[in-house]
């Protein structure tokens, strides 16, 4: 018995000394489980916190690049627009001069014309010549002219002198007309 007691003694100390052990070694690695896990989420949530800063750059970024594109835009649509204006600007003097060139003509057939008197040679002259002043006058708006609906409403005017063109045409054929007729009578 004493040999059992012996060995109960040693296996009961034995068993509290690493049970202890056992238990204070399972606290520990417990405790430093808990301490890595707790580390884990906190660089897990600085990575969070991280990407969601280079989220956010890349977005600004993103819309840095999208605003370099517009403004690119606006200024290659803004070149267009002036572009588009000088050619207008173009075909409208160039139409203005055309004009000028026909009433010029105008007044040279009807100077070579016999059958109309001085009198009449008179008054479609100082239309042709009331009409090139118009034209030139609408010539110099339209050279000065800034914008779009400026050089538009500039057409509309020239186009409306251009019928004025007609009227003297008109004028010049009645006269040729009526000294026909004389003649004739």
């Amino acid at each position: 018995m004493n040999r059992f007691k012996t060995i109960s003694v040693s296996v009961i100390l034995f068993v509290f000394l690493f049970g202890n052990i056992g238990t204070s070694l399972a606290v520990t690695a417990n405790d430093d489980l808990q301490t890595e896990i707790k580390k884990l989420r906190e660089n897990r949530q600085s990575f969070q916190g991280l990407k969601g800063e280079y989220d956010t750059a890349k977005t600004d970024e993103a819309k840095a690049k999208v605003a370099n594109l517009r403004e690119a835009a606006k200024k290659k649509a803004e070149e267009a627009q002036k572009k588009m204006e000088g050619k207008r600007k173009e075909a409208l003097l160039r139409l203005i001069d055309i004009q000028i060139k026909q009433y010029n003509k105008t007044r040279e057939r009807v100077e070579k014309m016999p059958n109309i008197d001085a009198a009449l040679k008179t008054e479609i002259f100082t239309a042709i010549d009331t009409a090139i002043q118009k034209l030139n006058e609408e010539k110099t708006k339209v050279e000065n002219a800034t914008t779009k609906e400026g050089i538009k409403n500039l057409a509309k005017e020239i186009q409306g002198l251009f019928k004025t063109h007609r009227e003297i045409i008109k004028k010049i054929v009645e006269a040729i007309h009526a000294s026909r007729l004389d003649k004739a009578i």
